[in-house]
């Protein structure tokens, strides 16, 4: 019985702490830059770094990054060096896919220190915002035209815009919301603005676009011919008619 008090004795002296170790290792901070969460497209790159503040000289630190709860290959970050006076701990994630999405955490590790300091970032990889057009609208002549364009976008689309493709012209840029459809408008509308439209959808990351083709039905109409025809009689008459549409 004594020898087993002994070896209790021996275990609970190592992770006795003087109030003075607690006092310093209470003010050991760890932050991240950015705080997050962060977004970023696929195939990227993100860059996150992790500063050490208020350790002791006496202290030694090593740096952990774990990833949803599991430690990171250290082949992706650098440790602490703690000459420097603001030491830092970068963590460089490149070539982004949709599954690094998720909470990364940046732990100041000495072994035997009761709750490590540490700081999180939620990472969010999106993939580019995607516009959706039919391929066709179809409308007659004088009717008004709608043209409606759909998204897949996260973020959330803070811009839509849409512009003929011939001309460029720009005939629509507005932010989107649920009371305000990614439609354009064209009342009216004649033969002459038959042609391509392009939807660009935009968020804070990135923007995608599709296109359309606008086609206005209209009644065909006879063209008058703008000569007079001279004929010697019993000679043959060939008469052409033309119709537009």
């Amino acid at each position: 019985m004594p020898s087993l008090l002994l070896v209790l004795s021996a275990v609970l002296s190592l992770n006795v702490w003087s109030s003075s170790d607690l006092a310093c290792y209470a003010q050991v901070m760890v932050t991240c830059d950015p705080a997050g969460p962060v977004e970023r497209l696929i195939a990227s790159t993100v860059v996150i770094t992790c500063a050490l503040s208020g350790h002791d000289s006496g202290y030694s630190f090593v740096t952990k990054w774990s990833f949803k709860g599991q430690e990171i290959d250290t082949s992706r970050f650098s440790s602490f060096d703690l000459n420097d006076n603001s030491p830092t701990s970068t963590l460089a994630l490149t070539a982004l896919a949709l599954d690094d999405s998720g909470l990364y955490t940046c732990i100041a590790d000495r072994i035997g220190d009761p709750d490590d300091p540490m700081d999180t970032v939620v990472v969010n990889v999106r993939d580019p915002p995607v516009a959706m057009v039919d391929a066709e609208f179809r409308f007659a002549e004088g009717k008004t035209a709608t043209l409606s364009c759909s998204t897949e976008s996260l973020p959330a689309p803070v811009s839509i815009k849409w512009t003929n493709k011939d001309s460029e012209e720009v005939l629509l840029e507005e932010t989107p919301n649920p009371s305000n459809p990614l439609e354009l408008i064209l009342p009216n509308i004649t033969r002459e603005e038959s042609g391509e439209y392009i939807c660009t959808v935009s968020n804070e990351l990135s923007s995608g676009e599709a296109t359309t083709t606008l086609v206005i039905l209209y009644a065909p109409t006879a063209v008058e011919p703008e000569i007079d025809f001279t004929v010697m009689m019993g000679d043959t008459l060939s008469l052409e008619c033309t119709a537009d549409g």
